[in-house]
C-alpha cells in the first residue's frame, strides 16, 4: 500500500524519468488539477501487480516488507514488535478516495481503501496487548478488512547548483481498520496468551491497536520510498509553468 501512494506522488514529482505508460496531460494551474492527478495515478493501476521497473514498485500481487520494529502505547496495550517478512496480497485493489494535490505547496493528501486485505507475517513482541501478556515468536496470517488509510505527502522546494529540486519534508498516514480475523501458529501460554479465539472474539478491539501499529509502519517505508524517489530530480523540470491552460505558452504537469 505504502508503494501506492508514492507512485501518486512521484506519478507528480518524477516527470523526468520516461515511463512506458502514457499519462494524461496535467497543468500546474488547472483548477481541476487534483482531478487530473487521480486520473493519471488510476493509469498506473494496470502496471502496479507485475511492478513498475521505472519508479521503483515492485510487483504488487505479493509485496514483502523483510523486516521493521514499531513500539506502541496505547491505553491498555503497550508493547514493542519485530516484524519479519510482512508479505500482502493482492495490493493493486485499491480504490482512491478524496485527493488532492496542491503544487504550489507541493502537497499530497487523500484516502486508499481496501475492503479486506490478505496478509501474513512471522514476528517477535514483547510486552501488552488488551491488557493480555504478548511476548515471544509467532507466525501469523489473516486479513484486515475496512482498511482505510488517510494520507499526507509534504514536500518542500530547494535550490542545488541552481536547480530547483524537491524533497519529502512530512509523511502522515493514519489508518482506520474495522477487524483484523487471523490464525496464529502457536497455542497461548502465560508468556503469550493470545490465541485464535481471542484474536476473534476481539476482532474489532484488536483492529483498533494494530491500526496504530499498521499506520506506523506504513508511514515508515511510504517516507523511505519517497526520499530515495525524489532525491535525483530536479523539480523545475516538472513544475515550472507560469501560463494557463487558456494560455498559449502552456507546459503540462506531465
Amino acid at each position: 500500500m505504502l508503494l501506492l501512494v508514492g507512485a501518486i506522488f512521484g506519478a507528480v514529482v518524477v516527470t523526468a524519468i520516461r515511463l512506458p505508460i502514457p499519462f494524461p496531460l496535467c497543468f500546474r494551474d488547472d483548477p481541476l488539477i487534483s482531478k487530473c492527478v487521480v486520473k493519471a495515478a488510476k493509469s498506473l493501476k494496470p502496471h502496479l501487480r507485475s511492478g513498475i521497473e521505472e519508479l521503483e514498485i515492485p510487483h504488487l500481487y505479493q509485496l514483502t516488507v523483510p523486516e521493521i520494529t514499531v513500539s506502541i502505547l496505547d491505553n491498555n496495550s503497550h508493547f514493542e514488535k519485530t516484524v519479519h517478512n510482512l508479505t500482502f496480497i493482492d495490493m493493486d485493489t485499491f480504490k482512491l478516495r478524496k485527493v488532492e494535490f496542491r503544487p504550489e505547496d507541493v502537497t499530497l493528501e487523500g484516502n486508499i481503501k481496501y475492503k479486506s486485505l490478505l496478509y501474513s507475517e512471522f514476528f517477535n513482541m514483547t510486552g501488552y496487548v488488551l491488557g493480555v501478556p504478548v511476548n515471544g515468536a509467532r507466525f501469523f496470517e489473516g486479513r484486515m478488512e475496512g482498511f482505510d488509510g488517510r494520507f499526507v505527502i509534504k514536500g518542500e522546494i530547494f535550490k542545488k547548483g541552481g536547480v530547483d529540486r524537491c524533497k519529502v519534508s512530512d509523511v502522515k498516514f493514519d489508518l482506520q481498520l474495522q477487524q483484523i480475523y487471523g490464525t496464529l501458529n502457536a497455542e497461548k501460554t502465560e508468556e503469550f496468551a493470545v490465541d485464535d479465539e481471542f484474536v476473534y472474539e476481539y476482532s474489532k478491539e484488536v483492529a483498533k491497536v494494530f491500526q496504530l501499529l499498521y499506520g506506523q509502519i506504513f508511514q515508515t517505508f511510504l517516507r523511505k520510498y519517497l526520499i530515495k524517489l525524489c532525491e535525483d530530480v530536479p523539480y523545475s523540470i516538472v513544475c515550472y509553468f507560469p501560463t494557463s491552460l487558456s494560455g498559449s505558452n502552456n507546459v503540462p504537469l506531465w
